[in-house]
């Protein structure tokens, strides 16, 4: 039989592939199209399809490490939105806003997710499996902040990006 913390991840891969993905994905195509780079809109990423976020391999990745027994690593990705430096307005500051986007969708994401939580705890509801959620956020959490310190993947740029060039 099922426990607490494994139907609360069953519950979690649609959230993670059909909603937080696709609405990260596109938050880096929706700031480089509106700084000045439409590459992500002529490659069909402008959207919040999840079918045109969806990486084999990552979103597999992902499945597998939710389901794994008595663990919190979570670990998966989706494509990663075409972006061209060059055609972007601003520099390295644009860049910079590009690569900010998705993390700073995931913040918006979690904001509106907890509020459900909060009206839970504040009225008193019997929600056992709050805690476990809340670790599973925390984990997204540190691999996203991870995430943001590789030049490969999502935010990389902003680890490049000096103080001055923001001042501009």
């Amino acid at each position: 039989m099922l426990d607490d913390l494994t139907i609360a991840k069953l519950l979690l891969i649609p959230i993670l592939l059909l909603v937080a993905l696709p609405i990260h994905e596109f938050s880096h195509a929706l700031a480089a199209y509106r700084l000045g780079d439409g590459t992500a809109k002529l490659f069909g990423r402008l959207s919040l399809n999840p079918v045109v976020h969806f990486d084999p391999v990552g979103g597999t990745l992902l499945i597998i490490t939710l389901l794994v027994p008595n663990s919190f690593l979570i670990f998966g990705w989706a494509k990663p939105t075409p972006v061209n430096p060059m055609n972007l307005r601003g520099g390295r500051r644009s860049d910079a806003l590009v690569a900010l986007a998705g993390p700073l969708s995931n913040f918006v994401l979690a904001a509106a997710a907890a509020i459900p939580f909060r009206v839970m705890i504040e009225t008193g509801v019997d929600a056992p499996d709050l805690i476990k959620l809340r670790q599973i956020d925390a984990q997204i959490k540190a691999i996203e902040k991870w995430d943001g310190k590789l030049p490969s993947v999502t935010g990389g740029a902003v680890p490049f990006i000096q103080v001055e060039d923001l001042k501009k």
